[in-house]
């Protein structure tokens, strides 16, 4: 199914896609005044302090689709790279609306702030999810790196 940046505006999100779209957002590199795809990334690189034998991406990667389709509510997740040091997946929103990054930047923070469970005081599941959506797609806490 092709994810259309309509679909986006016009049906619901759920919190975990929005962390990801508020972390890993990236026009099409080829075309980006108004390109025709955006898409949202998780690169994970090999640890240091993990032995390679210990630890397969190639294993890993299909099931962490699997997850990120199912907390993002849409099965759009595909890996575009994997190997034994790395595996990079990603999202892809088509852009129908024919606008460019900072414009859908803004119309989807603009459907964020309009949820009640954002306002809602203490810390509910959803605001939960969009934490995780947002910090466990960068592969690490490192907030330095884009």
């Amino acid at each position: 199914m092709k994810l259309k940046a309509s679909d986006l505006i016009n049906y619901e999100i759920k919190p975990f896609l929005f962390g990801v779209l508020f972390s890993r957002i990236l026009p099409d590199p080829i075309k980006n005044n108004n390109p025709d795809k955006f898409y949202i990334y998780s690169l994970f690189k090999r640890s240091k302090a993990v032995l390679v034998t210990d630890f397969s991406f190639q294993g890993y990667a299909p099931e962490l689709v699997n997850q990120y389709n199912f907390f993002s509510g849409y099965s759009n997740w595909e890996i575009h790279s994997v190997s034994s040091g790395s595996t990079n997946l990603r999202f892809y929103i088509y852009n129908d609306l024919n606008i460019n990054a900072s414009q859908f930047y803004v119309l989807v923070y603009k459907k964020l702030i309009a949820n009640q469970w954002l306002i809602d005081e203490g810390l509910n599941d959803e605001k939960k999810s969009f934490i995780r959506g947002y910090m466990e797609t960068r592969g690490s806490v490192d907030l330095t790196t884009p």
